[in-house]
């Protein structure tokens, strides 16, 4: 999946939940008001999840940052050039650097 793929369907998402909301506040006729909540809650959630693990760099696996529009040009953590063709993170990339930061973290 590309970056420009992650931004698309992180976007989609949090409209379809924007909508889902809308219909949650104002109920159509015959609609318990728990459906649509339930459908945004849901779509909004998968869009942070889907932000939270496949909007990294490809080079240092940081997160990006919060701006998904416009792509930042650069990475704010290795300063390496961004473009919307590079790979997203694979989850199995994901999961490794996430336990490598595991074990790397100080003792609390």
């Amino acid at each position: 999946m590309r970056l420009s793929w992650v931004r698309s369907i992180s976007l989609l998402l949090r409209v379809l939940g924007t909508v889902a909301l809308f219909f949650t506040l104002f109920p159509p006729v015959g609609v318990h008001p728990w459906i649509p909540l339930a459908g945004f809650l849901f779509l909004w959630g998968s869009a942070a999840a889907l932000d939270y693990t496949k909007w990294r760099c490809p080079h240092c696996l940081h997160h990006l940052g919060k701006r998904m529009f416009p792509l930042p040009a650069r990475c704010p953590h290795c300063h390496q050039t961004l473009h919307a063709h590079d790979k997203a993170i694979t989850e199995a990339e994901y999961r490794r650097y996430r336990d490598a930061n595991k074990e790397n973290r100080p003792p609390q």
